[in-house]
């Protein structure tokens, strides 16, 4: 089912018929996309965890994370533009790491924090904006 986003017709699964979707491969790329960003979140909290690199595990668990994010990436960039694909994995991991310090570290969470993770979620919409009008 073809959707328009920012001047794109993109083809998304169908709910109902996701595995023929994905032998297709007509939204692969997008889940595989997700992943990264899931992934390079995922490195983000192990860099914290690790004190600096003196925590064995976390310190390991970051580099696996890390090395799987870009080859995610890299996979998802066989199909999807780089600048597309870049601002948004920027952008969600921004909201994401931003999210998981406030919940599972007790970061403070200020109001201006907000703002400006909004303003980054904004400048990612922008440049994809930006990108499409020739």
């Amino acid at each position: 089912m073809p959707v328009a986003f920012f001047g794109r017709v993109l083809h998304f699964c169908n709910p109902t018929d996701t595995l023929s979707c994905v032998r297709q491969r007509n939204c692969m790329h997008w889940i595989i996309l997700l992943f990264a960003i899931l992934f390079e979140a995922a490195g983000t909290t192990c860099m914290k965890l690790s004190a600096g690199c003196t925590k064995l595990v976390p310190t390991v668990l970051m580099g696996l994370f890390y090395c799987t994010y870009f080859f995610l990436l890299t996979v998802a960039l066989k199909k999807i533009q780089l600048s597309i694909a870049y601002p948004i994995v920027c952008g969600a991991g921004v909201a994401l790491i931003a999210g998981i310090g406030a919940v599972y570290f007790r970061e403070s969470f200020t109001p201006l924090k907000v703002i400006g993770t909004l303003a980054i979620v904004g400048g990612v919409i922008a440049l994809n904006l930006a990108g499409t009008s020739r």
